[in-house]
C-alpha cells in the first residue's frame, strides 16, 4: 500500500525530496543533529521512509548516541521497519553525491515550507469536499480557520497528539533535546536557575568601570570552548586590542599570571599549554578588535568567516561592550540609542541562532564598582532591561575604598551578581571567586576547597 506522502507526491502536491535526503543525509554524515533541524518533525517529510529514517535519527540524537549509517540501520532493525524503508543500500544512498553545505538552514526552509504548502493543499482539498456536500457554510468557515491557523503553527491537527499519554512522549523528547538547544555558562547558580540558555536568546551583563567584565566574558568564553567542542565561539573586543584579548584567553586557560605568558613564548613555550590552547581551539575561537563594526557587520563577518571555515559553525557570540556599537543617531539621546542597539542585538540573536552574551557598562559614571547593581541601572541604559532575556548585575565588594584591613579580607576575591532578569524564572544573588592575578572565575566552594587542601599540605 502507497503511504499518504507517496500517494500525495502522485497527487502533484508540493514537495522536494532532494532537500529532504539531504537533511537526512547532513545528520548522517555530521554524526549529529544540527540545531536548524530540530525544527523540522517527521510528518514534514513527504515521504514515508524519509519520515521513519528521521525517527531513527531523533531517536540516536534523544540517547545521546553517534547518528551514523550502522546505527540507523540498527534503530530501524529494533522497531522491524528496515524492509518498509525500501533497502539498506537506500539509507547509505542518502549520503550518495552529497554537495559540501555551508548551511543546512536554507534545506530546513524548503523541507518546512512544502510540508505546510501540502497541508494547505489537503485542507483546501477537503473543504471542497464539504462545500459540494452542502455542509453548513458557517461551520467550514469555522473548521477552515481553525485548521488553516494549526497548519501555519505546525500541521495538520491531530486530536492524539493532546491526550496525556502523548504529551508525555513529547514531553520525554523535549526533555532529552533540552541539552541540544541550550547552553550552560559555567556560573552554577545562574546555569541552576536557567537551565541554561538558548540559541537565539541573549544574555547582558551590566557593571560599573573597573569590575572585571571583559575578564567575566572570557571565561565564559573558555568554558563554553571546554564544554561544547561542536560550538564556534566569536569574542568581539570592541574595548580591548586582539592581542591583549589573546593573552587573557591564554592566562584563564593556563591558570598563570601575565608575566609567565610573555616568559614562555620567549623562552619555552612548554612552560604553559600554548600549543594545546592553539590546536585545541583552532577554528573555534575568533577574536576580533575591528572597532569599525556595527551590528549588520558583525553578521556579515561571522557568515562569512563559517563560509569560509575559519570557524565551525557558530553557538556563542561575545560583544564587548554594547555602547561601543552605538553608531545611531547622534541627535537621539543615549537611552534611545542603547535602546535601538539592544533590540538589534536581541534580533541578530535569532537570526544567527546562537546564544549572544552582551557587556554593557551602567549609564552612571560615578562609583568605583564595590556597590551592588540594581534594576535601575538597567532601566537607565535604555530598554537592555526589556531586550535581554537574562540580566546579570556585577560588582565587588573589595573596591569600596577605605576598607578595614579586616573587610578587605572579607571581601577579597569576591565578584558578586545579581540576576535582575530571568525569564524562565526566578532570581537570586550568588557569588563566585575572581582572581584579579590570572583572571580565573571559579566557584566559591571549589576555591575553599582548594585553600583548605593547600593549607594541610
Amino acid at each position: 500500500m502507497k503511504t499518504a506522502g507517496e500517494l500525495a507526491l502522485e497527487k502533484g502536491l508540493p514537495a522536494s525530496t532532494d532537500a529532504e535526503q539531504l537533511v537526512l543525509g547532513t545528520c548522517i554524515v555530521g554524526h549529529s543533529v544540527p540545531r536548524a533541524v530540530l525544527q523540522l518533525a517527521p510528518e514534514d517529510f513527504s515521504v514515508e521512509r524519509h519520515r521513519k529514517v528521521f525517527r531513527a535519527i531523533l531517536a540516536l540524537n534523544g540517547l545521546k548516541r553517534p547518528i551514523e549509517y550502522a546505527t540507523v540501520v540498527e534503530v530501524l532493525d529494533k522497531r522491524n521497519e528496515l524492509e518498509k524503508v525500501g533497502s539498506i543500500a537506500s539509507i547509505a544512498g542518502l549520503t550518495d553525491g552529497m554537495p559540501v553545505l555551508s548551511s543546512i538552514g536554507e534545506y530546513v526552509r524548503v523541507v518546512k515550507e512544502k510540508a505546510t504548502l501540502r497541508r494547505l493543499a489537503v485542507i483546501g482539498q477537503d473543504l471542497a469536499k464539504k462545500a459540494i456536500a452542502g455542509t453548513e457554510p458557517n461551520d467550514i468557515i469555522e473548521q477552515s480557520i481553525a485548521r488553516l491557523e494549526n497548519a501555519r503553527l505546525a500541521g495538520p491537527l491531530d486530536a492524539e497528539k493532546f491526550t496525556l499519554e502523548s504529551l508525555h512522549r513529547e514531553y520525554q523528547r523535549h526533555a532529552d533535546l533540552l541539552d541540544e538547544q541550550r547552553i550552560r555558562l559555567g556560573l552554577d547558580r545562574f546555569d541552576e536557575l536557567t537551565g541554561g540558555v538558548s540559541f537565539g536568546e541573549v544574555v547582558t551583563c551590566i557593571a560599573r568601570t573597573g569590575v572585571g567584565k571583559s575578564a567575566l566574558a572570557q571565561n565564559l568564553i573558555a568554558n563554553v570552548l571546554r564544554n561544547y567542542p561542536d560550538l564556534g565561539v566569536v569574542f568581539f573586543s570592541l574595548e580591548m586590542p586582539r592581542l591583549q584579548a589573546f593573552e587573557r584567553q591564554l592566562m584563564i586557560h593556563a591558570g598563570v599570571e601575565r608575566g609567565k605568558v610573555t616568559y614562555a613564548y620567549r623562552n619555552d613555550r612548554g612552560l604553559i599549554p600554548v600549543d594545546e590552547f592553539v590546536r585545541g581551539y583552532s577554528r573555534r575561537l575568533l577574536i576580533v578588535d575591528n572597532t569599525n563594526l556595527d551590528l549588520t557587520g558583525i553578521k556579515q563577518f561571522i557568515r562569512g568567516a563559517v563560509a569560509a571555515k575559519l570557524v565551525v559553525p557558530v553557538g556563542f557570540i561575545v560583544i564587548d561592550y554594547l555602547g561601543l556599537l552605538d553608531r545611531g543617531n547622534q541627535r537621539a539621546s543615549l537611552t534611545e540609542r542603547v535602546s535601538v542597539l539592544a533590540r538589534e542585538v536581541k534580533q541578530m540573536a535569532k537570526q544567527l541562532e546562537a546564544v549572544v552574551l552582551l557587556v554593557a557598562q551602567t549609564s552612571r559614571s560615578a562609583g568605583d564598582g564595590s556597590e551592588e547593581v540594581t534594576m535601575l541601572d538597567a532601566r537607565d541604559s535604555g530598554a537592555i532591561e526589556d531586550s535581554a532575556d537574562f540580566l546579570l548585575g556585577a560588582w565587588r565588594p573589595e573596591l569600596k575604598k577605605d576598607l578595614t584591613p579586616e573587610k578587605y579580607a572579607e571581601y577579597h576575591g569576591d565578584l558578586c551578581f545579581s540576576i535582575l532578569k530571568n525569564r524562565r524564572g526566578p532570581r537570586d544573588r550568588f557569588t563566585v571567586f575572581f582572581d584579579a592575578k590570572t583572571l580565573r572565575i571559579d566557584s566559591k566552594e571549589a576555591r575553599r576547597a582548594e585553600e583548605s587542601r593547600e593549607a594541610c599540605a
